[in-house]
């Protein structure tokens, strides 16, 4: 009873939780969880009339149907997100000529093409029709064509998004259904026309519009346009301008989460807050004022950020603690944290689904409880100690916590973490507090000049140690495979260790060691599987040709030469698989039994002849098992057979 009884809150959360899970992977029970719902509320109706006596005897019965209420409820919830759903799926036995919708998003540039989400309220078939449904617009332009809230007329018609089309291919699909988008539109400037503006939530319109302004300060006070970047992700939340470099390198080296406006920036300014709250005389510091202050402030805050997601949980969490302070409750931080996580996904289910989401809740879970037990290894008694002890303690907490879930979704870890954070977490307390000096100046040129040069050396600094720590030895630990089950074995072993740390009891290690046991076969099996593997995969990359010829962790890679400096198409389309199939060697092409001929070139490989077509050619009847073209991926041929990569997606063959 270890859990519930200390936390009793979260175990209505982690049944509304996994209610929205079963509500995603199992859809088709809607009628039965109702039910079920409609059953908890009749008994709990009914158990006021119950003898008082009963209550108390049988109050399990009713934490029970507590936790059943909740978990429909997170069910349903979902299911009532996903209506919008039902009018795609009406919209695809129709030909769209076009249709009207509102702007819901800010517009970005992505490339060649600007990037929005619009909500679609008709469409154009025969006639008028009203539907409403989300997509994301790509609209070709030079600048940005419209703006949020903004309602438009849209000729053409949306497509519906592919699902993966190459082995273990993040599944982009299902990445924007759980942010309630089922379709995509990629069109000319020419095809849009707006038909009317400030149609938007306002509160959102005027958040962005305060965000523009902030950012525009921030341009004219900083120039480089790195520092300018990072300037705007730490304060303002508005990543868009970060390059690919400067993103690894934060990555690497285990800084990437300043980068994003969350809970490190609001708890700085909580804190903050807190602090600055002391100087108020006892006789007027009440209980009330907490919440009366730094709620309003918090909640500018994260109006100025645009009121992303990111930062919108790290303010409900604070809110909900400001709340506990001013009632005089020494609420427990686990049941804070499980009441914010509540309201956070009754409001948006699909949260749940959301990396973000999953890793700021257990990055705070480790620091809650790993931290004290981590900081007691140590205790320095400088101060200046103290505070860099402090840091490192909290460092390697959310790391313990978060590191399983970090190697499924980006199969890397930062080794050196610790060293990074012991100077970006100063450096980002010391910008956040600068930040608000210069937005709460910036109408005073000299000051908002004096502090923005300020920022920028900061900036430069930051910079330059996490480059030093990047190149130091064996600084990124790249292409690390969990899988599903092996995240959840080792959150097992994680929790079994810090259960024996703590109670020292000895049914906690040999669990512990039953993770670790089962850790390790999964490990080995899936090792002695790759060891044997023979592999052919051509995927399926637009405009592109690829090829992997895999054995006992060695590639042989064909590509075209364009391909080749495309590390983010090779990323995306092929690094997947090569991660799964334990790839670590990659043969040079050249090296093999390459042969010209007029039209191509070929190549035998255990037992498999392979021809690459080089020009366009009449004929189909070549005696090649695997036929490739370099100029069209719809002349494939596997074993004598036309093979549609563009419509099928990528070929693997397991050769015996």
């Amino acid at each position: 009873m270890f859990f519930w009884s200390a936390f009793p809150f979260v175990r209505i959360t982690v049944a509304l939780a996994l209610g929205i899970i079963a509500s995603v992977f199992l859809p088709q029970y809607q009628v039965e969880v109702l039910g079920l719902c409609l059953f908890s509320i009749l008994f709990f109706i009914g158990s006021s009339f119950i003898n008082k006596q009963w209550f108390l005897k049988a109050n399990w019965v009713f934490g029970l149907i507590l936790v059943v209420l909740s978990f429909s409820l997170g069910y349903l919830r979902l299911a009532f997100e996903n209506r919008e759903g039902r009018n795609v799926n009406f919209s695809k036995n129709i030909h769209i000529a076009a249709y009207r919708a509102q702007v819901i998003t800010q517009p970005i540039q992505k490339g060649k093409y600007f990037r929005s989400t619009v909500k679609i309220s008709s469409i154009l078939d025969v006639s008028w029709k009203p539907t409403s449904y989300k997509i994301n617009l790509y609209t070709k332009s030079h600048e940005r064509p419209f703006e949020y809230g903004d309602e438009i007329l849209v000729k053409g018609t949306p497509q519906q998004v592919k699902g993966p089309q190459n082995p273990e291919e993040f599944n982009y699909k299902r990445y924007l259904t759980f942010l309630t988008i089922y379709q995509q539109h990629f069109i000319d400037t020419s095809k849009v026309n707006v038909l009317s503006s400030d149609n938007g939530n306002m509160l959102i319109a005027k958040s962005l519009h305060l965000r523009n302004m902030f950012s525009a300060l921030l341009e004219k006070h900083i120039k480089e346009p790195n520092e300018l970047a990072i300037a705007k992700a730490l304060l303002l939340g508005n990543k868009d301008e970060l390059d690919d470099e400067i993103k690894n390198v934060y990555a690497a080296s285990g800084a990437m989460h300043v980068l994003a406006v969350s809970g490190l920036h609001v708890g700085i300014i909580y804190f903050v807050i807190l602090y600055l709250l002391r100087i108020v005389p006892k006789e007027y510091r009440k209980e009330w004022l907490i919440a009366v202050v730094a709620i309003p402030l918090l909640w500018s805050y994260a109006f100025i950020t645009g009121l992303s997601p990111s930062v919108l949980r790290a303010v409900t969490l604070f809110s909900v603690m400001a709340i506990g302070k001013s009632m005089n409750r020494h609420a427990s931080m686990v049941n804070m944290l499980g009441v914010s996580a509540f309201i956070l996904l009754v409001f948006n289910p699909y949260l749940l689904m959301q990396v973000g989401f999953q890793l700021s809740y257990i990055a705070v879970l480790g620091i809650i409880f790993i931290y004290p037990q981590v900081r007691k290894l140590l205790m320095p008694s400088n101060r200046v100690w103290v505070f860099f002890w402090d840091v490192t303690s909290i460092s390697i907490a959310a790391q313990l916590a978060t590191f399983p879930l970090s190697i499924l979704y980006f199969h890397r870890f930062p080794t050196y973490f610790f060293v990074s954070n012991l100077v970006v977490i100063p450096a980002a307390t010391l910008i956040v507090w600068l930040g608000v000096v210069f937005f709460a100046f910036s109408w005073v040129d000299l000051i908002a000049s004096g502090v923005g040069t300020l920022l920028a050396y900061i900036i430069r600094f930051i910079n330059k140690v996490l480059v030093f720590i990047h190149q130091l030895p064996g600084s990124d630990f790249n292409n690390i495979y969990l899988d599903v089950p092996q995240t959840w074995t080792l959150y097992l072993l994680i929790t079994f260790l810090f259960l024996f740390v703590i109670y020292k009891y000895k049914t906690w290690a040999q669990m512990a060691r039953i993770c670790i046991v089962l850790f390790s076969l999964m490990v080995g099996n899936r090792w002695v599987q790759n060891n044997q593997l023979k592999q052919i995969a051509v995927y399926n990359i637009p405009y592109h040709l690829s090829l992997d010829c895999t054995q006992s962790g060695e590639t042989v890679s064909i590509m075209d030469s364009k391909l080749v400096n495309r590390t983010d198409k090779i990323r995306f389309h092929v690094n997947p698989n090569r991660l799964l199939r334990g790839v670590d060697t990659y043969a040079d092409t050249l090296s093999h039994a390459w042969k010209q001929l007029s039209f191509g070139k070929a190549l035998v490989w255990n037992n498999t002849s392979i021809l690459v077509l080089e020009e366009k050619v009449k004929r189909d009847d070549f005696p090649f098992d695997i036929i490739l073209s370099e100029l069209s991926a719809e002349k494939t041929v596997i074993k004598h057979k036309k093979y549609d990569l563009g419509n099928r997606g990528a070929f693997v063959i397991d050769i015996e």
